[in-house]
């Protein structure tokens, strides 16, 4: 499954701080950026199949109800 980092398909209102956030780690000179946002169920779960890299199984995740995201 691909990775999703568009913003777009988060909830409402964790999409409207993702400017803010993002201006945040611009101006304190953080490395990070935007790496995944909503994840499907089977992405979710094969992440979890293949082991460290999440500990929530599909549907146990912020990830799928699009208020979580990641940034690497």
């Amino acid at each position: 499954m691909p990775r999703l980092s568009d913003p777009g398909p988060l909830h409402p209102i964790i999409r409207a701080i993702v400017p803010e956030l993002e201006r945040s780690i611009v101006e304190a000179k953080l490395p990070l950026r935007r790496y995944e946002t909503v994840r499907t169920p089977f992405r979710q779960a094969d992440l979890f199949r293949l082991g460290g890299r999440t500990r929530a199984k599909a549907w146990e995740s912020g990830h799928q109800y699009g208020v979580s995201l990641d940034y690497v």
